[in-house]
């Protein structure tokens, strides 16, 4: 299974901990990532990630789209 389907696999929202450690992409380029808009987030007891929408993400990244 790769990054991107153990990623979409979740079903319940990420915290930017949790998918910083199972990508290997930085907080801190997640954290820059949602304060451009680039990938959104709830705020929701801290912010919270929908698998589905990282998986959008990491596709456009890996495509520069």
């Amino acid at each position: 299974m790769t990054i991107l389907e153990t990623i979409e696999n979740y079903d319940t929202l990420l915290s930017v901990e949790t998918l910083s450690k199972v990508s290997g992409i930085p907080r801190k380029t997640l954290y820059k990532a949602i304060t451009a808009g680039h990938l959104p987030a709830y705020h929701v007891g801290g912010i919270r990630l929908e698998p589905f929408a990282v998986g959008h993400w990491l596709r456009q990244r890996s495509t520069g789209k």
